[in-house]
This record gives structure tokens, sequence and C-alpha cells, in this order.
């Protein structure tokens, strides 16, 4: 006997139409009392599938909607890779044809072969660690030479089923604004060395000046404290000075003390420091020099501006030296005190000449 023949022609119409909602209600009352018993449970079955077919796609149409308003990609794949799903906003930023089907990323023609492999790779990582990868993207056929960050997310659903869910922001503008902080940054970092720089020099030399003296010579203890080595430092002065000022003026008197700076800077290391120590007078700073190396350095530095120096008359500049040498038991006003004195005793001793320090322990010069 055929299934149709068993039942009635209601129970029958009502079984084939029972999914069809529009119908479904009044054909289930053309059946009778005892058809509709025997078939309540499958009805009330349907009717909650049913139910459950309508939320989900009334929540599908709600998060399409939802997905189709971000301003920013959006994209669904499955397991194989092929789309799901893809937003406007997608189609708009990669300049993608809505009249073309975008199966699998290789359909997107505006990337590389490069470019395809490397999403290709962080959507398969993805997916098989269920986990978020995150990097910066761009891409070369860009026209715009934007800057993206994209974020791909792999995650399974009850049925095993994997997917992954990726969104792509252009951050082109955010680049933009970094890169120019940085560049700011950097010139107001450029700006700060430039005006520490000059508020250590001496303005008309460039020479250092006094002020920064207590911190490089701070430096040069530490270092020779540190390593257990020494430095030196030369006190010296322009012999008669006051004279060339007296008889060819203070601009001639400028000229000069230019010109001797010029003249130190290159007489000594690149790691040696000049500084104008007040007026005429000028301290050099040697690290890492011997009380020896420092009398040679000072008698070089006295007979190369007594050649190379001179008065609008053509008449010859000398200097007068004093040597102070670094030792454990010595301060900063130690060491200027002993060069001083040595300097003192070189102007009494005619001028134009070096005194090194005096060696306590054998009472005489090193």
């Amino acid at each position: 006997m055929s299934t149709k023949n068993s039942i009635s022609n209601n129970v029958y119409n009502w079984l084939i139409n029972m999914h069809n909602f529009d119908i479904e209600p009044e054909l289930w009352n053309d059946l009778t009392e005892d058809e509709k018993e025997q078939f309540q449970k499958v009805r009330e079955e349907n009717l909650y599938h049913y139910t459950k077919y309508q939320e989900s796609k009334i929540n599908n149409e709600l998060y399409k909607n939802i997905l189709n308003a971000l301003p920013f990609p959006c994209a669904l794949k499955n397991a194989k890779g092929e789309f799901l799903f893809i937003n406007p906003a997608h189609v708009k930023t990669f300049n993608l044809s809505t009249n073309e089907p975008y199966q699998t990323i290789d359909d997107f023609h505006i990337l590389s072969d490069k470019e395809r492999l490397g999403l290709q790779i962080d959507n398969a990582i993805a997916l098989d660690s269920l986990c978020t990868i995150q990097k910066p993207f761009s891409y070369e056929a860009d026209p715009l030479n934007r800057r993206f960050y994209y974020w791909v997310c792999g995650f399974q659903c009850k049925n095993n089923n994997r997917y992954t869910f990726s969104v792509t922001q252009d951050v082109t503008e955010f680049v933009q604004t970094e890169n120019k902080l940085s560049e700011q940054v950097a010139m107001l970092e450029s700006t700060n060395e430039n005006i520490i720089r000059l508020s250590n020099l001496d303005p008309l030399t460039g020479a250092y000046n006094r002020t920064s003296l207590v911190e490089f010579f701070e430096l040069n203890f530490r270092e020779a404290r540190k390593t257990k080595s020494t430095f030196s430092i030369l006190l010296l002065d322009i012999d008669h000075f006051k004279n060339v000022n007296d008889k060819f003026g203070h601009l001639v008197g400028d000229k000069l003390l230019q010109d001797m700076v010029t003249l130190l800077k290159n007489s000594v290391r690149e790691k040696d420091m000049v500084f104008r120590f007040g007026g005429e007078e000028f301290l050099l700073l040697l690290p890492k020099t011997n009380f020896i190396q420092a009398y040679e350095v000072a008698e070089r530095i006295r007979i190369h501006i007594s050649k190379n120096l001179k008065r609008p008359d053509n008449s010859m500049i000398t200097i007068s030296i004093g040597i102070a040498n670094y030792t454990n038991e010595k301060t900063a006003t130690d060491l200027i005190k002993i060069a001083d004195e040595n300097l003192y005793r070189a102007k009494n001793n005619g001028r134009n000449c070096v005194i090194p320090q005096v060696n306590t322990q054998n009472k005489g010069i090193f």
C-alpha cells in the first residue's frame, strides 16, 4: 500500500506542505482530532525548528547589515579559503569589481603573487591554530600608496566547521601623522642638542665656556678612577694681550682670541677639549694623558702659536703654559690651582715657556 493510500488526503496534504507556513495552519485545521493528536508532536518539532530558522534568518540579516554598515573592510572565509561574505567597504577599499565573483584570495588580481601568498599563509595559521594574527599590510599596485593594518581570526562552530574572519583598517593618516611627529621630535631633539651645545660654548671663540668645565671635569674624574688612568690640564695665557687691545683695538683682540682657539683645536686630538677660562686664558683638558705627554703637547702648542699667530704689525704672539696632572688625591680645584701656580711661574720666568707639574716625591719636574 502506498503512503498516500494509508493516510487520509488531509494528512497527506499537511505532511507535504507542513514547512510552508503560509498554508500550514489552514491545512492543520482540516485534520480530525484523532489525526491532530497523532501528529501533534511532529508539528511541535516542526514549529520549533521553524521558529529557530526564522530567528537565525533575522539574526543573519542583522549581522550582515551591521557588517555592511562598517566603514572598514570585512571578509568571512570557510576552511577552503572561499569567501562567504565581503562587505561593501572591502570592495571599495581594494577597488574590486562588484560584477566579478571572488571565490578565493587568488581571484584578487590587484595583489602580486607574493602578497597573495603572505595573506594565504596568515589565513592558514589562523585557521589551524584558531588564533588571531595582526600585522601591517600594503600592496604595490595601490594607486593611493596606502598603509593598512589587518586582523585575521580563526574560529570553530559547534558543527566543527572552521572559518576565518578578517578586518582591515586604513592607517595611512595615522602613519603619516606618526612620521610627522617623529620628524618634529627629531627636530626638537636636534634643536635641544644645539641649545645645550651652544649653552656650553663661548659665543666669541667657539671654545667651551667655563660653566661647562665642571661637567667635563667630572666625566674625566670618573673615567680616570674607573680605569685607573690619568689625565692632564694645560692652563695657558696670551702674553701681553692687553697691549694688543690697547694698541690695535678690541676688534683685533677679539680676532686674535678666535684665531687662538682655531690653532689650539688644530693642535690637539679630537677628544681633547679647549675651554675659554677667562679673558685671554684658555684651559685644555687632555684625557688619558700623563704629565710627560702633557709637557710634549704643551711645547708643541707653544711653538705652533709663536710661528702661526701674529699681531697686525707682524710681531710674534707668544703664550705661557702651566701644567697639572691628575692623581687620586687631587680634586678639580687642586688641579686648577696647580696649573695656575705653574702658569704664574711661567710668567715670572720670562713668558713664552711651559712650566710642568712638580713631582712631589722627587721634588723636581715630572
